[in-house]
């Protein structure tokens, strides 16, 4: 399509110009497809991406983010599984409540 031509051939004379910025500001969201992956890896990301409760796709986007951008991978564990195993050792999420904690700002003085 006319279109995507145009949007590549804007990105490439961005990307060769020196100018990246310019590549990804021009461009739309874009989706990527990836062919030929083997099951295993496929296994292993759907592992990874259900032990940080996102979705496959979600996980991709972080590990290309910390990848490209770099953007290095702690070791850290990711907060939403963090969370996930704090509530199921006290209980689940039943026995949850949540509070809202009302307090008024603190105006600083520097006397």
């Amino acid at each position: 399509d006319g279109q995507r031509a145009e949007r590549v051939r804007g990105a490439r004379e961005a990307v060769s110009g020196g100018d990246i910025r310019d590549a990804i500001i021009d461009s739309t969201m874009g989706a990527v497809l990836i062919r030929g992956i083997d099951d295993e890896l496929k296994g292993k990301l759907r592992l990874r991406a259900a032990e940080h409760g996102v979705s496959m796709e979600q996980e991709v986007r972080t590990i290309l983010d910390r990848e490209l951008n770099g953007h290095p991978s702690s070791g850290e564990e990711h907060p939403v599984r963090a969370i996930r195993r704090f509530v199921e050792e006290h209980g689940g999420w039943d026995d949850v409540k949540f509070k809202r904690i009302r307090t008024k700002a603190r105006v600083p003085r520097f006397d």
